[in-house]
């Protein structure tokens, strides 16, 4: 029809019916040359949630216009429990913006295929998505819980790594046991990533493997490490803390001495490496 008042009726009238003989004719609908037609096909296309609207919607989100981003984006988050598969196939998308988006709306969702897709994202090459990635699995609690367990063990190493550090943020208990082995990986990335989630956890039983990489060839691993041992606060790391301080690189040294002065309770004007050897031979092993 002519009149603009006439076809918005009819869009916001056809959303609320929910009849899904609606949507194809709807679907053409996000082409109209006017705004305020998009934005209500977009609207009564959200209201109808068939899966069918989910690659129309994505691609209007990619209009320069600001209102059809925002309604195709509210429309999208509408049923996006129903329609988890088509979104899944959009974290593909050549364009980063809408793989942010549609990570965004995955992350509201409840479905555990949901938090299975956000976790293989992880691994996307863009910075903005993964870091809204990371945002939507910390949202989607318990839910993602699994799918990141899993994804301690992903072929990627990005993913490995990302997973890993999630965990450990999330306080999650049930990792332990994958994060500790995670500390004998072949990458450096997810020792160190593995490091520093269990120094968050404070994984006792990871004491050893801990003291094991403060001899790691990676001084970024060694430097996790004895970040994690100060977590821990155990005197058995103290000898090959102190000895980081003589053969560490700077970073190395200055995490082993944070964690020596938090172990020990002690802190010298001149922290050397003679000055602790020193210290623990005379008095610090005794004690």
């Amino acid at each position: 029809n002519e009149n603009i008042h006439i076809r918005w009726g009819c869009a916001t009238a056809l959303g609320e019916i929910g009849d899904s003989r609606a949507v194809e004719p709807l679907i053409e609908g996000l082409k109209d040359l006017e705004w305020v037609d998009r934005w209500c096909t977009a609207r009564a296309l959200g209201q109808i949630g068939d899966p069918r609207a989910v690659e129309p919607l994505v691609e209007a989100m990619r209009n320069a216009e600001w209102r059809d981003r925002g309604a195709a984006e509210m429309a999208l988050r509408k049923f996006a429990d129903s329609a988890v598969p088509e979104l899944v196939k959009q974290l593909e998308h050549v364009d980063p913006n809408v793989r942010e988006t549609v990570a965004s709306i995955l992350g509201e969702c409840s479905r555990k295929k949901a938090a299975q897709a956000l976790v293989d994202a992880l691994g996307d090459p863009d910075d903005g998505v993964r870091e809204r990635v990371r945002a939507s699995l910390i949202g989607m609690g318990s839910t993602a819980t699994r799918p990141l367990l899993a994804g301690m063990k992903n072929e990627n190493p990005a993913v490995r790594v990302q997973a890993i550090r999630l965990l450990g943020q999330m306080k999650e208990k049930r990792a332990v046991a994958g994060l500790t082995k995670a500390l004998g990986a072949e990458s450096a990335d997810v020792r160190r990533a593995a490091a520093q989630a269990v120094g968050t956890l404070r994984v006792r039983k990871a004491l050893k493997p801990l003291i094991g990489l403060l001899s790691d060839a990676d001084p970024e691993v060694v430097a996790a490490a004895a970040g994690a041992l100060g977590e821990l606060k155990n005197k058995q790391a103290v000898p090959a803390l102190i000895t980081v301080l003589k053969d560490g690189g700077e970073k190395a040294k200055a995490a082993a001495l944070k964690a020596l002065r938090r172990t020990t309770g002690r802190e010298f004007e001149q922290d050397s490496f003679e000055v602790w050897q020193d210290w623990w031979e005379k008095e610090g092993a005794k004690r």
